[in-house]
């Protein structure tokens, strides 16, 4: 879904830099929509990191694993999936 290709953005924002904060974790995520491969679904992103970013990094922060952080805020598999291949496997810059 989008909100775990945005979620696996943010562990991986998190992961090349541990020491970073929840606000630089959000500002990145404010960017991420820009990304290429989140690109064809902007308006989607955009509306899910207005209204759950902060959500999301609390999560993330707390320890709770990626794969149930879209679920702990709820938002499941109602929205379309991205394919795999989209999912970043390193940080991107925006």
């Amino acid at each position: 879904t989008v909100c775990e290709t945005i979620v696996a953005a943010a562990e991986l924002f998190i992961a090349n830099d541990p020491s970073v904060t929840e606000q630089e974790v959000e500002a990145y995520l404010n960017k991420a929509c820009n990304i290429s491969f989140l690109k064809p679904y902007e308006a989607e992103c955009q509306i899910i990191i207005s209204v759950y970013a902060d959500k999301i990094v609390q999560e993330l922060f707390s320890g709770t694993p990626g794969s149930q952080v879209c679920a702990a805020v709820h938002l499941c598999s109602s929205q379309p999936s991205l394919p795999k291949k989209f999912v970043p496997k390193a940080p991107v810059a925006v």
